[in-house]
């Protein structure tokens, strides 16, 4: 095996507000879901009946919550990768449940099919989420820990800044490496 340096590169301050701005649009669709079932809960749970939802008052309840608690995640990007999973795994029985309710009307299934591919599209932003995390403007963000041990033993700790990059080691193979068995590998580490 050979031993190959990652970097962790700071992302640029645009990067930052255009994650910051994607995690804001993917959680208003979750917010104003949420709103609109509290709102309004006959017609959602009417709506759930006709597609054969069982368990309507649980499930109605369980689905406020997740969308609550995910929008909130991913606004504020505190556990953001989790949120995004949580929402992934959410919307894949809804979708279903749209696909298995698709009518016989024109209208409906247009409008069906439309909602489906907004929560395929939804859970494409998610598991982009869930791949690189919210990015760096998130609330309270903690900035990690650089230690090092000196040769005494003593360990000393500092907050490492967003402009030196962190250096780690990993041991593993990689296609990419030269022949030489050098070369640089971009990744961002949380």
């Amino acid at each position: 095996m050979k031993t190959v340096q990652k970097y962790e590169m700071p992302l640029s301050e645009m990067q930052g507000l255009v994650a910051m701005l994607g995690r804001i649009l993917i959680s208003s669709l979750f917010f104003v879901s949420a709103i609109a079932k509290i709102i309004d809960p006959s017609a959602t749970m009417s709506m759930m009946s006709e597609l054969g939802v069982p368990f309507i008052p649980y499930l109605y309840a369980a689905s406020i919550v997740i969308e609550l608690i995910g929008a909130l995640a991913l606004l504020t990007g505190i556990a953001a990768r989790q949120a995004a999973v949580l929402l992934i795994f959410y919307l894949i029985p809804v979708s279903y449940m749209l696909v298995n309710g698709l009518t016989i009307s024109t209208y409906m299934t247009t409008v069906q099919m439309i909602l489906l591919l907004q929560n395929l599209a939804t859970m494409g932003g998610l598991f982009i989420l869930a791949a690189f995390g919210a990015g760096p403007l998130v609330v309270e963000a903690e900035k990690p820990l650089l230690c090092k041990t000196a040769e005494d033993g003593q360990v000393s700790c500092q907050k490492a800044t967003s402009d030196e990059p962190k250096k780690i080691e990993i041991n593993r193979t990689d296609p990419r490496l030269t022949a030489s068995g050098s070369a640089k590998l971009h990744s961002r580490i949380e």
